[in-house]
């Protein structure tokens, strides 16, 4: 535990150290900031607004979504919905260098930092408390009940633990919300077959470890139905195999039998 304190408080002072740059970065490109006290650190945490410019080298914009047509029933005709068209899923090694470059703070340890508060998030959700993390969220267990009927048909009520619950904090669903979204019409979108739609997949996958639902929609600018059965054809021929379950499944390159290249 020593060693994850060392390791905030590092994280910390890289906070505090690096408030002045980022300021003098900030008014050297005319760009407009907000401060925002954070009492839980040292400094001042700058969000800078650069309206399309450049941070890091690369370029900044809203949101993409598409309206869908969506086909009626008796009781009510064709309606539209909107939908996020998801660029790309930022995972941990991303957090980790992005952090690193803004502070003196190792990519290495802020993983680890990382890791430790995903393991004492779990450990405390398993004891049965909530978790908050300000300006970020809160993390609660989530369970299910089923009825069960033993061998002399007598019901019985049981429950399990179904998994953990994430309610949005409003700070940061502000911060995601300060861009209007753009709107791309569903007629310019190139429209690619199946194999099409595969070969953005496999090289997805040569970049990352897995790919879940929303990532491939995403990235082939199609419905959840239709990236829902592609999967299932692509996991029949063997193309990539499912790994989870329910919301939690993900879907990986299948591993290559013996003797194979």
């Amino acid at each position: 535990m020593k060693l994850v304190a060392d390791g905030v408080g590092s994280i910390s002072d890289a906070v505090s150290n690096i408030s002045d740059s980022v300021s003098s970065i900030a008014e050297g490109v005319g760009n407009r900031f907000h401060q925002i006290e954070t009492p839980n650190l040292r400094g001042i945490l700058y969000i800078i607004h650069l309206n399309n410019e450049k941070i890091m080298g690369k370029p900044r914009s809203g949101i993409q979504v598409s309206i869908y047509n969506t086909p009626g029933n008796e009781q009510r005709g064709p309606t539209s919905c909107a939908r996020v068209i998801t660029r790309d899923t930022k995972r941990m090694n991303d957090i980790c260098e992005y952090i690193s470059e803004c502070s003196s703070v190792t990519s290495a340890d802020i993983k680890g930092v990382l890791e430790a508060l995903t393991s004492y998030i779990g450990r405390e959700l398993s004891y049965g408390y909530s978790v908050e993390l300000e300006g970020l969220g809160h993390f609660s267990p989530s369970v299910k009940s089923k009825e069960v009927t033993d061998q002399k048909g007598n019901t019985k009520s049981s429950a399990s633990i179904h998994g953990v619950n994430f309610r949005c904090s409003p700070r940061l669903k502000e911060m995601v919300k300060k861009n209007a979204p753009i709107l791309v019409k569903r007629e310019n979108l190139p429209k690619t077959g199946i194999e099409g739609r595969k070969a953005k997949m496999l090289s997805y996958l040569e970049r990352n470890s897995y790919i879940n639902l929303t990532d491939y929609a995403g990235l082939n600018n199609c419905t959840r139905y239709r990236a829902s059965e592609d999967i299932k054809q692509f996991i029949k021929d063997n193309v990539i195999a499912s790994v989870g379950y329910r919301t939690h499944r993900i879907y990986v390159l299948p591993e290559k039998e013996d003797g194979q290249n």
